[in-house]
């Protein structure tokens, strides 16, 4: 077979067109997602490990404050940590760890969480919303009615049905 003619020619363009495939955007998809996979599970650059607060599948830990980031938006996820990093949004925790990542890393580990299951059934959640809960039942109330003597909206105006979020900007 090697001494048939054309036989290198082909060979050659064969394994250029396999390594040409790597470099296409599905490829840097599949890149980017690794990263974001190894800051969310190891840490990077000094930076902990997101499981290590927010659980080994970003399903958060909501008794010590720690949220879902699990099927949250990759856009809302990275501008949260934007904003951690220039001290737009403050939180002590946050504050260094977003400092630490560059831009592409936040980018990878938002579009990796963007990418996990939601640690709740979306469709179930958005069809018990209570929309005539008792006054004493306060959550309930202010996440269906809001209280609106102190300027506060209900919640499920922003986040939707059963608070499991709306478009890029509605976390869940």
């Amino acid at each position: 077979m090697v001494n048939k003619p054309g036989f290198p020619h082909r060979w050659a363009c064969s394994v250029l067109a396999v390594g040409l495939l790597a470099l296409t955007p599905v490829g840097w998809a599949q890149s980017a997602n690794d990263v974001g996979k190894t800051i969310a599970s190891s840490g990077a650059s000094g930076v902990p490990a997101c499981a290590s607060c927010h659980g080994a599948k970003g399903e958060g830990m909501a008794a010590a404050g720690f949220p879902s980031l699990a099927g949250q938006g990759a856009s809302y996820l990275a501008l949260q940590l934007h904003d951690f990093a220039s001290g737009d949004r403050s939180n002590p925790i946050m504050a260094p760890i977003a400092k630490g990542l560059s831009a592409e890393q936040i980018k990878a580990v938002a579009g990796y969480y963007s990418k996990l299951p939601a640690p709740f059934d979306t469709k179930t959640l958005s069809r018990l919303a209570d929309t005539y809960p008792q006054k004493s039942a306060v959550g309930a109330w202010l996440a269906s009615r809001g209280d609106w003597e102190h300027d506060i909206p209900a919640c499920f105006q922003c986040h939707g049905p059963g608070a499991v979020g709306v478009g890029a900007h509605f976390p869940a």
